[in-house]
C-alpha cells in the first residue's frame, strides 16, 4: 500500500504557443511521462534528461521553474525504480527551485512535499512521511479547504496512521477524505482510492468481510475508467492477496490471472507485472506447503 504521488497541474494547464521551443520541450516531457507510466523507466529518464538540458539552454538558467518541473518528474521515476535516495535528491533539487520568495505556498511546492512524503513512506520512515504530508496539507488548506487534493492528502495521512498502528486516527482521516471527495461523485476515482486503502485497513485488522466489501467498491469505481485500466488490474491483485490470506488458493489464482490480463498491457517488464508474477509463484509455493502440512497432519492422525 502506497500513498499517492502528484504531478502538478500547474504545468499541464496549456502549452504556450508564444515560445515554440518551450512548447516542443513540454511535449517531449509529456512523452517522457507516458514512457514512465508504461514502465519504460530508462527511456523516460533519458528523455527527461534531454528536456532538462534543453530547458537550461533555453532559459540560460538551471533555476527556472521548467527545470524544477523536470527534476521532480525524474525524482518520480527514481521512486518507481526503488532508488529512493536518488528520488529524494531530485525532489530536493525541485523544491530548492520552487521555494523562491513569494512562492512558499504555491501548489507546486505542496505537490513536491507530497511526493517526498511518498518516498519516505516507501522507505518506512513514517514520521518523515507524515511531516511532509502536513507541510503539503498546510499549503493546500490556505488555497481551498475543500479541494480534492486536500481529500487525497487526508487519505495519504490515513495510510501512514495505519502503518503506525493508530487505528482510530486512520479511520478519522479516511472519513475526512470522504467528506471532501464524495461530493465529487460516488464513482469518482479519488473515492475509489480511499476505498482501496480502507480495504487494506480492514484486511490488516483481519476483518476480511469488510475488506472484500471495500475492495469491491473500489473495483466497481475503477471499472468505470475501463476494464483494462491499470487501477482495475491493481485492484484484482489486492483482492487476490486477500483470498490468499484466507487460504482460498483457487480464488486467489483466479484474481492474479485477472490482474495479469490487465497489467500486461503496460508491457511484460513493467514492475506491476513482475510483482504479480512473483505473487503467483509465492502463492503456488505456499499452497503446496499448506497441502503437505495437511497431509502430514492426516498421516499422524491415522
Amino acid at each position: 500500500m502506497y500513498i499517492h504521488t502528484e504531478e502538478s497541474e500547474f504545468f499541464y494547464g496549456g502549452l504556450s504557443l508564444v515560445n515554440t521551443e518551450r512548447n516542443k520541450l513540454r511535449k517531449k516531457v509529456a512523452h517522457g511521462a507516458h514512457l514512465f507510466q508504461t514502465g519504460q523507466f530508462s527511456s523516460s529518464l533519458e528523455l527527461y534528461q534531454q528536456c532538462l538540458d534543453g530547458f537550461i539552454a533555453l532559459h540560460g538558467s538551471s533555476n527556472h521553474i521548467d527545470v524544477g518541473w523536470v527534476l521532480g518528474l525524474m525524482g518520480l521515476v527514481y521512486e518507481g525504480q526503488g532508488e529512493y535516495d536518488n528520488a529524494l535528491k531530485f525532489l530536493n533539487k525541485e523544491l530548492a527551485i520552487f521555494l523562491t520568495p513569494g512562492r512558499e505556498n504555491h501548489i507546486t511546492v505542496a505537490s513536491t512535499y507530497n511526493n517526498m512524503a511518498a518516498v519516505y513512506h516507501c522507505q518506512g520512515e513514517y514520521a518523515k512521511a507524515l511531516q511532509y504530508l502536513n507541510k503539503a496539507l498546510t499549503i493546500k488548506l490556505t488555497l481551498d479547504k475543500m479541494h480534492p487534493s486536500v481529500g487525497s492528502t487526508y487519505d495519504s495521512m490515513a495510510v501512514i496512521f495505519i502503518e503506525q498502528g493508530e487505528v482510530e486516527k486512520a479511520l478519522e482521516y479516511f472519513h475526512k477524505a470522504l467528506s471532501i471527495l464524495l461530493p465529487l461523485g460516488e464513482t469518482h476515482v479519488r473515492v475509489g482510492q480511499v476505498y482501496c486503502h480502507m480495504a487494506t485497513f480492514f484486511e490488516k485488522q483481519d476483518d476480511f468481510a469488510k475488506a472484500h466489501e471495500f475492495y469491491n467498491k473500489a473495483l466497481a469505481i475503477n471499472l468505470t475508467q475501463g476494464e483494462t485500466h491499470p487501477d482495475v488490474g491493481r485492484t484484482y491483485g489486492s483482492i487476490a492477496n486477500l483470498y490468499g490470506r484466507q487460504l482460498e488458493f483457487e480464488k486467489a489464482l483466479e484474481y492474479l490471472n485477472k490482474a495479469l490480463s490487465v497489467l500486461e498491457l503496460l508491457g511484460p517488464t513493467h514492475p506491476a507485472v513482475l510483482k504479480v508474477h512473483k505473487n503467483v509463484a509465492s502463492l503456488k509455493m505456499f499452497e503446496n506447503m499448506f497441502k503437505m502440512m495437511k497431509q502430514e497432519e492426516k498421516s499422524r492422525s491415522i
